[in-house]
């Protein structure tokens, strides 16, 4: 990116946050706030689906009894809290352009905004236009409705030229990205909770294990000392175990999972209150890639090559160099 294109584009973010701050000072100074009003209960306990759009991509979450989805992915909760959140301003949105002319600029406008509709029981409740993106081109025209700066995002009904703003400490509250909301989560088990882990491969199968606090690594061979670092590197993985991409949903139902590459079974002490995990891995193609999916679970997670590399071992990256060799 050329000098002059960042030197432009951080003139247009600090020219749209005066412009932010200088909407909010005249609709104080002018006749009072005028806030939207008028809107319908948007929290969990009446809307069952929320459908997110833009030009390019759309997102539906669904409520499923008590729990909220995206495609067959629980959605993650931090998340569902914060558009909850947002959603309940939106009542009090305060008014700050009376036409169209910055329509663009504020991200509502038909080639840069989002459209949100809450769902119930198959009516939607409300539908509003939302710029609430930091990036929102038009053309070649850079345009940032959500800055730092100022911190709002702009709504309007679609039937209305009135635009309002509400407080989104982050961008993109209504984002259309699916795996933005999918829950990237593979395993999480603490590592000081682990008492063993299984490695099941076609031709081997190996068990690191704690015994009278120390590690040893269990082959049909016999018994190894382990080594520390590395086995403490391998449990460090499992604290929190996450995808960084999600198969789609063509390419989740064709996977085979009868015959995995490796099956990685982590068990965890007596009494514990954290769970073992169980986990299957398939080689995407020939690639050193893998999906992964808990068995228990209706979903499977991508898995990259780097992940793949720390956690697919054999026995011997944990065995123990004896001293002096």
């Amino acid at each position: 990116m050329s000098g002059r294109y960042v030197g432009l584009v951080l003139v247009i973010v600090i020219v749209l946050g005066i412009v932010g701050i200088g909407f909010r000072l005249l609709s104080v100074e002018g006749e009072g706030i005028k806030r939207l009003g008028n809107v319908s209960q948007l929290d969990p306990s009446v809307v069952d689906r929320v459908v997110m759009r833009d030009a390019e991509k759309q997102t539906v979450i669904k409520k499923i009894g008590e729990d909220w989805w995206v495609d067959s992915y629980p959605a993650v909760d931090l998340r569902m809290e914060s558009l909850w959140e947002t959603a309940s301003r939106i009542g009090d949105a305060e008014l700050i352009a009376t036409n169209s002319t910055n329509h663009d600029l504020m991200g509502v406008h038909p080639d840069n905004q989002t459209v949100v509709e809450f769902w119930n029981t198959g009516e939607v409740v409300e539908r509003f236009i939302v710029g609430d993106k930091q990036f929102a081109p038009v053309g070649e025209r850079v345009i940032t409705p959500w800055t730092s700066t100022v911190r709002l995002c702009y709504i309007r009904r679609p039937d209305e030229i009135e635009v309002y703003s509400i407080f989104c400490e982050f961008p993109e509250p209504f984002g259309t990205d699916a795996n933005y909301w999918k829950d990237p989560i593979i395993a999480a088990v603490p590592p000081d909770e682990i008492e063993s882990v299984t490695f099941t491969y076609a031709d081997r199968s190996f068990t690191l294990k704690l015994v009278n606090s120390a590690w040893i690594v269990e082959t049909d061979a016999g018994i190894e000392p382990a080594d520390v670092e590395a086995v403490t590197l391998l449990l460090f993985e499992f604290r929190q175990l996450v995808t960084r991409d999600f198969p789609t949903e063509d390419e989740a139902s064709d996977l085979n999972w009868d015959e995995p590459h490796a099956v990685i079974s982590i068990n965890v002490k007596e009494g514990s209150s954290a769970k073992g995990v169980l986990l299957m891995f398939l080689q995407k193609d020939r690639d050193p890639e893998f999906y992964v999916r808990d068995p228990q679970k209706a979903w499977s997670y991508f898995l990259d090559e780097n992940a793949s590399t720390n956690i697919l071992k054999f026995s011997t990256d944990f065995v123990q160099v004896p001293t002096g060799k």
